[in-house]
């Protein structure tokens, strides 16, 4: 298997996609999904809801107030949107491939995607946000990608701007940016990939490749790339280093701690460990050594709320799923709960 760090960063190319459940705000939803279908559960993951799908769903996001689910599919070519009180599911976007992560904005009113026809530029397309209520959408970028991060205000939306120069051809480079509806603010340049979570209007963390921080390329570079968390700035576009070996990350809701591959090694395929940082980068405990982390391909741990983690587990023909507290480092299987959405 290739190294699980660079499959992730196929979430940025339209049909290449890292798979993705979420969780409502409170914790008390959660949107997955089978082969045929969107499902929702409940805390304990018992299924709530069935939503039959025309393709495969890949990345399905319900938003914060748990109203509203949007996803694409495998094949990236649509976008559906879920209303839980109206009880509809209509398709918002056709005609294009289609990727998002982590679009919604706090108050559930928005959602961001990346929309690439093929006129546009690279492999890359506009940006837009669609608003759920009015069901206008605008382009925030011209050429933008589908990582992105909304403050805790919502006034402003985090992204990366990515090149389109030569280097774009077999990496995924560009620039870390602040889009707030009246502008463009530059944060830091990014190459390979680069995971985000705004922490307010100004600052962000990221993780990049560090032969990026002076920008530079070398041949293989793949082979020789190291990553790192880092925090990034507004305000005089400060880049501080945080963490080494950090290749993924997610923020817990409260944005008080964070979960992190982090790579025990340099190469196309190394070990990787789960492991507990608090958002300055400070690392708390390992939740999962690499012996015996077997990450699921193409499925990232998910924060169900503040305290517990779930981590899918093992290759497709035999998938489990793990909920680790991360407080106490207990863990509970439930494998028979994800088997049963399918039923």
């Amino acid at each position: 298997m290739r190294s699980l760090l660079l499959l992730a960063a196929l979430a940025v190319c339209p049909g290449c996609l890292i798979n993705r459940w979420s969780a409502s705000a409170d914790g008390r939803l959660l949107a997955a999904f089978t082969r045929t279908a969107v499902v929702v559960t409940g805390p304990d993951l018992d299924r709530l809801e069935h939503w039959p799908a025309a393709e495969r769903p890949a990345i399905v996001e319900i938003s914060p107030n748990g109203r509203w689910i949007v996803y694409n599919t495998d094949k990236a070519s649509g976008l559906w949107l879920i209303d839980r009180e109206k009880k509809t599911s209509v398709q918002v976007g056709t005609g294009a491939d289609f990727t998002l992560h982590t679009p919604w904005s706090p108050d559930s009113t928005r959602f961001a995607f990346c929309e690439h026809r093929e006129t546009d530029p690279g492999q890359f397309g506009r940006l837009r946000i669609h608003n759920v209520l009015t069901g206008e959408t605008l382009t925030a970028l011209e050429c933008g990608a589908p990582m992105t991060s909304w403050s805790p205000s919502g006034q402003s939306l985090f992204t990366l701007a990515p090149d389109l120069g030569p280097a774009a051809r077999e990496h995924v480079t560009g620039t870390l940016v602040r889009w707030t509806g009246d502008g463009v603010d530059k944060l830091a340049s990014v190459a390979l990939v680069s995971f985000l979570h705004a922490l307010d209007d100004s600052q962000a963390l990221f993780t990049t490749a560090t032969l990026t921080i002076p920008f530079a390329f070398e041949e293989d570079t793949l082979k020789k790339a190291r990553y790192a968390l880092f925090r990034a700035s507004v305000r005089g576009t400060s880049v501080t280093r945080l963490a080494d070996g950090v290749g993924w990350f997610s923020m817990s809701p409260d944005g008080k701690r964070l979960i992190a591959w982090v790579l025990e090694k340099d190469g196309e395929d190394p070990p990787i460990r789960l492991e507990l940082f608090d958002r300055d980068g400070t690392s708390l405990r390992v939740l999962l050594p690499s012996a015996g982390y077997h990450p699921r391909e193409a499925l990232v741990p998910l924060w169900q709320d503040s305290k517990r983690v779930l981590v899918p587990i093992g290759p497709p023909d035999r998938p489990e799923l793990k909920r680790i507290d991360v407080e106490t480092g207990t863990s509970e299987d439930l494998s028979a709960k994800e088997a049963a959405w399918s039923r």
